[in-house]
């Protein structure tokens, strides 16, 4: 069963992580664009600035579910090598405890902030800042049942030695 539900949300993180490069392609594209009109024509595209700030906090957040879910955040394995492939997974499950912790932590905060920010509006285009705020903050939110699933799957291979860092069950040596 965990590892269905690993193989969909490997699926699901993945498209996240798309959308997420694919506005940030176009976020650089319009970046070139208006750098050219600034050199070429002595004259900004307007409201840049806002569309920058609004969509970059979107676009970070979309990778972080793929970042957690593919164990891509850094990790000092000096110690755990010094316990023993099972020793090392127990240090890793506690490390993934630690950073679902964080992610409770932060998706919180960032609800209480979103909710703060009603009736805030961009300085040149007057855009509604909440909603893309809200969007970063379901995506964050996102995350915590995500790293619970790494901090589960973990946790298992401590107790039973079934598992490879890279998150594929199969037997410790």
């Amino acid at each position: 069963m965990i590892n269905r539900l690993d193989a969909l949300v490997s699926r699901l993180v993945q498209v996240l992580a798309a959308v997420g490069l694919c506005g940030l392609i176009l976020q650089a594209l319009a970046i070139v664009v208006d750098v050219l009109f600034r050199w070429l024509m002595n004259s900004p595209l307007l409201g840049m600035e806002d569309v920058n700030g609004l969509l970059i906090v979107v676009i970070v957040a979309s990778f972080f579910p793929a970042v957690l879910h593919d164990r891509g955040n850094i990790s000092i394995d000096v110690v755990g090598r010094l316990f023993g492939a099972r020793g090392a997974e127990i240090l890793n499950a506690f490390a993934h405890l630690v950073t679902l912790g964080f992610f409770v932590i932060l998706a919180w905060q960032l609800f209480r902030y979103t909710v703060d920010i009603q009736g805030r509006f961009t300085q040149i285009l007057e855009l509604p800042v909440q909603p893309m705020w809200w969007i970063a903050t379901g995506i964050i939110t996102l995350c915590v049942p995500i790293q619970l699933l790494v901090f589960i799957v973990h946790l298992r291979g401590a107790i039973t030695g079934e598992i490879r860092s890279d998150g594929h069950f199969e037997p410790l040596a």
